[in-house]
């Protein structure tokens, strides 16, 4: 029986104390994008404490991915009950035109929003032309009315938003940006941007900063970390907003969880380690050049690092999951 979940519209993506799991991609044994497999594991996902998804960014492979592939996975997996208003899509492309594409239709899809990565390689574009470029994603995504996430990511990226360019384009498309996502793991940069941008809901893109997020005023996780242990980081960020002080056990494992297991690798490599770990299950290492699975050593020394902080819940959880792959 498939998980119906209320339709919320943009407000489950972009209120604060919403939990996103950034998904991973789930690719079949020739190389395309399994959308079946993806939509059964973003409604697990939904079911166990998260409360929208991210779709195709880093963790889940997107620079990777074609404009068009990303919008027939999307139509495809809201074919298969995944419901669109609790999707956000990672839009973000080198090329102006495929982000304006994808951006778009994202919107007609009826999705919560589409979050933008400064367009890659050109590390020494200058805000100026920052600005520009997410103007013209604006102006051209007018129809569809898109809600809009800023993606800020300067490691991976190569460039990265600034004060002024956010609250520009803020005043020159009122209603348009509804989200930001500060993945530099800086607590005093992210809680900075939710004190100054509190029109919009800003989200903490690493785990071990929710709590000054929240403090600040700020919207809540969007991490790889809720794409794997949903329930913990919905207990974590709840337990945040109903005492803004304490900081519980639960708090400090999600933080080693995230410090020590994930972000010590490759972020994507090391999620699918860990499904393919539990579940006893090859399939989920799938990735697309050129992304490959960790080496042996490697692999065995994460899932050692995350076995000896699992207190066995985020285990139990994942082998209940129904079954995902259908080839």
């Amino acid at each position: 029986m498939t998980a119906s979940f209320p339709r919320t519209g943009v407000g489950a993506a972009f209120r604060k104390g919403g939990v996103g799991a950034a998904m991973i991609t789930l690719f079949r044994d020739n190389g395309a994008i399994d959308a079946p497999a993806m939509a059964r594991l973003g409604r697990w996902l939904l079911a166990n404490g998260c409360d929208f998804l991210l779709l195709f960014g880093t963790t889940g492979e997107g620079p990777s991915l074609s404009a068009s592939e990303r919008v027939d996975a999307l139509r495809d997996m809201i074919a298969e009950g995944l419901p669109a208003d609790r999707i956000v899509a990672g839009a973000g492309c080198a090329a102006l035109p495929d982000t304006v594409m994808l951006t778009a239709a994202v919107g007609e899809l009826g999705c919560a929003g589409a979050l933008i990565v400064p367009p890659f390689f050109f590390r020494q574009a200058t805000q100026a032309g920052l600005r520009d470029y997410l103007d013209q994603v604006l102006m051209g995504t007018r129809s569809a009315q898109t809600p809009i996430a800023l993606y800020h990511i300067p490691e991976m990226a190569g460039l990265g938003y600034d004060d002024d360019v956010i609250a520009a384009l803020m005043a020159d498309h009122p209603g348009r940006i509804r989200g930001i996502k500060d993945s530099t793991g800086d607590a005093a940069h992210a809680a900075g941007w939710a004190k100054r941008f509190s029109d919009v809901a800003v989200y903490a893109g690493d785990d071990h900063i929710i709590r000054a997020v929240l403090v600040a005023g700020g919207a809540g996780p969007m991490t790889a970390t809720a794409g794997l242990a949903p329930a913990l980081v919905a207990e974590v960020t709840a337990a945040a907003q109903r005492d803004p002080l304490a900081a519980p056990a639960q708090e400090d494992r999600l933080s080693r969880l995230w410090l020590e297991v994930i972000l010590a690798v490759p972020v994507t490599e090391a999620v699918k380690q860990i499904f393919a770990h539990v579940t006893g299950d090859p399939r989920w290492l799938r990735m697309r050049a050129p992304l490959r699975p960790l080496e042996s050593a490697v692999a065995e020394a994460t899932v050692a690092r995350f076995q000896g902080l699992d207190d066995g819940s985020i285990a139990r959880a994942i082998k209940g999951i129904p079954a995902i792959f259908s080839t």
